[in-house]
């Protein structure tokens, strides 16, 4: 997947954000239609694509996929230059995260050689 995190690398942000507003998230999103006051997005996942849909107001992650960006013109660079900005407060969560490691799984190998596909299904049978 080809998607950023300034949270590092928590992808935390947009559902906290939805729980603290009381909304629905819907995350990874690659493609948007919005129909009878529902969002339904394409969801872009490791090995396949999803359809999920939420009634608004709803919260939306989205992938780099979901558009294609305009270049802007240097007339429209200058106008940027002179917009008003409006600094706002960032809203403050009732719960903090606090990140004390990040760690890695461990892998283990089992170590086990068999000879036939009859000896592999039984160490397969044994590990249930």
């Amino acid at each position: 997947m080809r998607e950023a995190s300034i949270d590092e690398y928590s992808f935390q942000v947009g559902p906290r954000l939805a729980q603290v507003l009381g909304i629905p998230v819907l995350t990874y999103a690659r493609k948007m239609e919005l129909k009878d006051g529902e969002i339904i997005v394409e969801r872009e996942l490791e090995d396949r694509y999803e359809v999920s849909k939420a009634k608004l107001p709803a919260l939306v992650t989205v992938t780099k996929d979901i558009n294609q960006p305009r270049i802007p013109t240097l007339l429209q660079i200058l106008g940027a230059s002179k917009k008003k900005i409006t600094e706002m407060s960032p809203l403050k969560p009732e719960v903090g995260v606090e990140t004390i490691s990040i760690l890695a799984v461990e892998m283990k190998r089992k170590e086990v050689m068999v000879k036939d596909i009859e000896e592999l299904a039984r160490v397969v049978q044994s590990e249930k």
